[in-house]
C-alpha cells in the first residue's frame, strides 16, 4: 500500500527540512504545500524540494488549509 503524507505549510521554520528528511526514510511519498508563505521562505520549501519523495506545490497567495489539502 502506498502512503502519502500532505503537509500545508505557512510560514514554516526549518524544522520542516528534517521533518521531510525523517519521514523520506520509510519510503512515502509527501507532498509539501507552500501556502503563500512568501520569498524569504522560498530556501526552506526548496531544501525540501530536494529530498527524496518529496514535492513541493505552492501558492502565490495564502489560501487557507482547506485549500492546500485541496491543492
Amino acid at each position: 500500500m502506498d502512503c502519502v503524507i500532505i503537509i500545508p505549510a505557512y510560514e514554516p521554520s526549518e524544522e520542516i527540512i528534517e521533518l521531510c528528511k525523517q519521514l523520506s526514510e520509510y519510503r512515502w511519498n509527501i507532498v509539501i504545500v507552500d501556502d503563500g508563505s512568501g520569498k524569504e521562505y522560498r530556501g526552506i520549501f526548496d531544501d525540501c524540494g530536494l529530498i527524496d519523495n518529496v514535492v513541493v506545490l505552492r501558492h502565490a497567495i495564502n489560501l487557507g488549509k482547506g485549500r492546500a489539502l485541496k491543492t
